[in-house]
């Protein structure tokens, strides 16, 4: 009942710890996700003095780090969320198929899908499952989002896309996507 809690405070301690990490020269997803877990719990600690649980601000965890100077990159998750590369066929996770272990889910793991990338791709997509799961799974969603995502979009048409009439898809509808510019 608190996971709008925990992805909101997650990806922001998440993005610092990244920061700081890659400052320190501290090498490790696991490190970055063990470092926000930690500051995660304390936040919430402060915040929820009723003895509520700390699993009831789970969240799934997609992301990616990439210098901007170049070098390598490399993309994490944990949980059902995704990182899907745009290719002339379709969708692709970088990660293949996700964990259905429901426990698998931050901050009660930090165990992350860790992938390198080469950021040569057209459109990188970073979704939850409400959006991975679909493109992964309907012919209909994937080519709605791969015509429409061939290059930068507004705000209006990216909502546009977001809101595909999947009556089964009902999960928490959250994505960006990062295009990168031919070499």
């Amino acid at each position: 009942e608190n996971a709008h809690y925990g992805s909101y405070w997650s990806s922001r301690l998440l993005a610092q710890s990244i920061d700081q990490h890659l400052r320190d020269g501290v090498p490790g997803i696991e490190n970055m996700l063990e470092r926000t877990r930690d500051e995660l719990r304390q936040l919430f600690e402060l915040r929820f003095t009723d003895g509520t649980k700390m699993r009831t601000i789970a969240t799934t965890l997609v992301g990616l780090i990439a210098p901007i100077d170049g070098g390598p990159a490399a993309g994490f998750r944990v949980g059902d969320s995704d990182l899907l590369v745009a290719g002339p066929d379709g969708w692709t996770s970088v990660f293949g198929a996700p964990s259905s272990d429901v426990d698998a889910v931050f901050p009660r793991t930090v165990d992350a899908d860790v992938a390198p990338l080469e950021l040569d791709a057209n459109c990188l997509l970073l979704a939850t499952d409400g959006v991975a799961g679909p493109v992964a799974s309907n012919d209909g969603v994937a080519m709605s989002f791969l015509d429409g995502l061939r290059a930068p979009v507004s705000e209006v048409e990216f909502d546009q896309l977001m809101s595909f009439p999947l009556e089964e898809a009902r999960g928490d509808r959250t994505a960006v996507g990062i295009w990168f510019s031919p070499k």
